[in-house]
């Protein structure tokens, strides 16, 4: 058990020194702002109403901001499919100097099938949570608690 420990800590150590602090600290950068908003928009009402962080960063990340989670990754997954529709059909035009029946058929269904896609996506929230969106949120319902129990200590010892 011991070992396993030891290699639990080493491994974690290597992880936060492969990535610098700035990188770690400037995550929000990557946030589109959409969901920034929402979560910076909802965050005040949300520490107030909802006692438990987790439960708080939860409802926050995954009920109040689920639409523009959801678009963005839908924007996301459409940007993927149409490089990689754009990477086949660059292979199916190569291909071409090679004419056979197969090629062409193959060719023929990936334009149909490029033309009627739409992109879409399943959002799950107990699952799909982005990690930066609910970082952002944790930190910002964080920062409102830390806030609020200064403010109230402080009033408190006069």
């Amino acid at each position: 058990m011991r070992p396993v420990l030891i290699c639990a800590v080493g491994v974690a150590i290597t992880v936060l020194k492969a990535f610098p602090a700035s990188a770690q600290t400037d995550a929000v950068n990557d946030l589109p702002k959409p969901v920034e908003q929402c979560i910076r928009d909802y965050a005040p009402a949300v520490e107030r109403a909802i006692d438990r962080l987790p439960d708080a960063v939860d409802f926050l990340v995954g009920d109040l901001c689920a639409k523009p989670i959801a678009e963005e990754q839908m924007q996301q997954q459409k940007a993927l499919q149409e490089k990689m529709f754009a990477s086949l059909k660059h292979r199916c035009t190569q291909r071409s100097n090679r004419k056979s029946d197969e090629t062409d058929a193959n060719c023929a269904m990936l334009d149909a099938t490029s033309e009627s896609a739409t992109g879409w996506t399943i959002y799950a929230p107990a699952i799909d949570k982005p990690a930066d969106a609910t970082s952002l949120a944790a930190r910002l319902l964080l920062q409102l608690r830390t806030q609020h129990l200064n403010a109230t200590s402080t009033q408190g010892s006069h």
